[in-house]
């Protein structure tokens, strides 16, 4: 692993950036702490890119200053997580101590997505019953 990750800060350093997912979050502290841009944008790039929301995403963002990585991942996280995944997530060892403003933002997109979820289930079933009690409507014989 370490080999591999030297690898990948030589490849960033001479401008041929390509990378896994779990690359990009080891390289960052490297690129922030040699302050080296093009493997910074790469990492941004690539973490971008992934679908599947995790908190660390949120805590790399915060803690590397990458507000438009923080905006998406929170959303993300928020769009596609339970508030128990949430809960889950946070029970990690890496997530004990998460900075409790962004940890509300989560919550806060969770728990609209949960009851908007709700609100338009309610109305599809609204909708069936006045479909079915326009089906059932007494026939004159």
């Amino acid at each position: 692993m370490v080999y591999e990750l030297h690898r990948q800060y030589c490849m960033c350093v001479y401008e041929v950036i390509c990378f896994e997912d779990e690359t990009a979050e080891a390289l960052l502290p490297l690129a922030d702490a040699y302050q080296i841009e093009s493997m910074r944008k790469a990492c941004i790039d690539q973490l971008m890119k992934q679908t599947s929301p995790q908190l660390s995403h949120i805590r790399l963002a915060d803690t590397y200053n990458m507000p438009e990585l923080l905006d998406k991942a929170t959303e993300a996280c928020g769009d596609l997580l339970s508030p128990q995944e949430i809960d889950q997530q946070l029970g990690l060892k890496e997530n004990q101590d998460f900075p409790q403003s962004i940890l509300v933002k989560v919550y806060r997109w969770a728990i609209y997505n949960l009851f908007d979820g709700l609100k338009k289930w309610r109305i599809s079933i609204v909708r069936s019953e006045e479909h079915t009690s326009e089906l059932q409507s007494p026939v004159p014989i």
